[in-house]
């Protein structure tokens, strides 16, 4: 939520004033931030939870990656 913030402020824009959620002081962030989490989180959560053995807690797809979605390149982990 804080880089999302941080564009949301750097744009110019209030990050209270939401569409979706209202009423609380980062309405507008998590609007944003619902857009990036159903685009990256939602569908990496679903192939994980389809994996065997069935351990969410300690898997992440080697494919997955936000480095689009933010401007500093995410790094891939060397570790197997």
């Amino acid at each position: 939520y804080g880089v999302t913030e941080a564009a949301i402020l750097a744009a110019g824009y209030a990050p209270a004033i939401g569409f979706l959620h209202t009423g609380k002081p980062l309405s507008f962030v998590y609007d944003i931030a619902d857009i990036v989490k159903f685009e990256t989180v939602v569908p990496e959560a679903f192939k994980v939870a389809a994996r065997e053995p069935f351990s969410p807690g300690r898997e992440v797809s080697p494919d997955f990656s936000l480095s689009g979605y933010f401007p500093l390149q995410a790094h891939k982990s060397k570790e197997n």
